[in-house]
Parts: C-alpha cells; sequence; structure tokens
C-alpha cells in the first residue's frame, strides 16, 4: 500500500506546484484509483459505526 500511496502524495504535491516532475503512477492511481472509489462511496449507504467504539469492558 505505501508504494501507492507515495506515487499518488508526490503526484499531487506535483499538481500543487511542490514538486519539479510528474509521477506517471500517481497520475495512474488518481486516473483509475480515485474514481472507483468515488463510485463505491456513492453505492454504499451511511453506516452507523458506534457499536466499534461503544463498550470497552471484556464480553462474557
Amino acid at each position: 500500500m505505501y508504494p501507492i500511496a507515495k506515487a499518488r502524495a508526490e503526484e499531487l504535491t506535483y499538481q500543487m506546484g511542490m514538486r519539479a516532475e510528474p509521477n506517471f503512477a500517481g497520475k495512474l492511481v488518481r486516473l483509475i484509483g480515485e474514481p472507483i472509489c468515488f463510485a463505491l462511496g456513492a453505492m454504499v449507504g451511511e453506516q452507523n459505526w458506534q457499536g466499534l467504539w461503544g463498550s470497552t469492558e471484556a464480553q462474557d
């Protein structure tokens, strides 16, 4: 996961003007990965995750 995140971060810094050259792997992640992530997020309804953080006691 780290190489993907790093490539995307480098491409974002290039687009913000803080890096001299683009990262083509990062460009690929942005062109393919971001639309897929958006589509999945649009298809999934809102979740209630409070049960994960509810009680901290051990259950019997």
